[in-house]
């Protein structure tokens, strides 16, 4: 005997109830994605901060080793600007800190790999080098296109390998680094950097008076702990410089060193070009309106300035090996006080 059919039919959904049950999962997910960016950021940043860890264990077991931190750019290819040239440009290499601490980072093998008699980079404004930078004559090329996850802050962008053929900026199939040595007032553009690391006193806008410029690194020139009067909790050795500059002739480089890429400024100067909003941690080009750069009105960062992926400011290395994340909006005269190293202002917490 057949049963009776149910008289009840199951209902279903309406498109008003389907529509407010997916603008629900569109809701939860926006709420969502932004917290699993921020935990993505946060690791990312966690892992960035690792990096400058190691390159601060790194540059004090080189100072244990030799007595003194690693020159920040050795015999560099550099312009005499009418003045007579250093006795060390006669015989260009450009080797960096970044290759003298190789060893000291799980590299030595690459280290080892390295002709250190031969240039680290084409840059030879002056015309006095030695044998050409050209593969496969000089083993430096392979060996300074190797790429080192501990040079890229994951946050920062990878442009690949930087090749120049422009006399400031040569590079070739060169790997990138996302973070520079600090070098405070000037650059490795020419004879200057040594000049005005061992001389030369300047007024910040604030009235006082810097009786020198020295930062932890400059033209072959070798800072020691003991020279950082200032303490070296108050000083930056190293600091985070973005891959993404202005220029890709910009583009920070850990084995070839050259007219950019090296160093990064802290400028503060009352007076002369550098009285600017350039150099501040975390500008943009746009950020200068004054002279020839006003047209760059760029959201990237000038070749030689601190600069950081993460929000709010960017992460260093001090003189004790400890990282410090440095807010954007740190006052500029204290700002220049954490770069050189024996100003006479000891900063403290900042």
């Amino acid at each position: 005997m057949d049963l009776p059919h149910s008289s009840k039919r199951r209902r279903a959904f309406t498109l008003i109830e389907l529509l407010v049950v997916i603008a629900i999962i569109a809701i939860l997910v926006a709420l969502l994605l932004p917290a699993v960016q921020q935990a993505r950021e946060a690791a990312r940043r966690t892992q960035c901060k690792n990096n400058l860890k190691q390159f601060g264990l790194a540059m004090h077991n080189y100072h244990d080793t030799f007595g003194s931190f690693p020159p920040g750019l050795i015999n560099s290819g550099t312009a005499c600007l009418g003045n007579p040239c250093l006795p060390y440009t006669n015989h260009n290499v450009n080797h960096t800190a970044w290759t003298m601490i190789l060893p000291y980072i799980d590299q030595a093998p690459l280290y080892q790999s390295m002709d250190l008699s031969q240039p680290s980079s084409k840059n030879n404004r002056n015309g006095k080098g030695t044998a050409p930078f050209v593969a496969p004559a000089n083993p430096n090329v392979v060996a300074t296109g190797t790429r080192i996850n501990v040079f890229n802050c994951p946050s920062d962008f990878d442009v690949g390998k930087v090749s120049q053929t422009h006399a400031h900026y040569d590079a070739v199939n060169a790997a990138t680094n996302s973070y520079l040595l600090s070098g405070g007032w000037t650059h490795e553009s020419d004879n200057r950097f040594w000049q005005d690391w061992n001389c030369c006193a300047f007024t910040l806008p604030n009235g006082h008076r810097m009786t020198n410029r020295q930062a932890a690194f400059g033209l072959n020139s070798n800072c020691k702990i003991r020279d950082m009067r200032d303490g070296t909790t108050n000083t930056i050795l190293i600091g985070e410089g973005t891959v993404d500059k202005r220029s890709r002739s910009y583009t920070p480089l850990w084995g070839q060193g050259r007219h950019v890429g090296v160093f990064g400024r802290t400028i503060v100067y009352r007076g002369g070009d550098n009285n600017h909003s350039i150099y501040k941690l975390n500008a943009k080009t746009k950020d200068r309106l004054d002279g020839a750069w006003a047209t760059w009105g760029d959201d990237r960062s000038y070749a030689w300035v601190f600069a950081s992926k993460h929000v709010g400011g960017a992460q260093f290395t001090m003189g004790d090996g400890s990282v410090q994340f440095i807010s954007e909006s740190i006052d500029q005269n204290n700002w220049a006080y954490l770069a050189y190293i024996n100003d006479g202002n000891v900063l403290g917490e900042f």
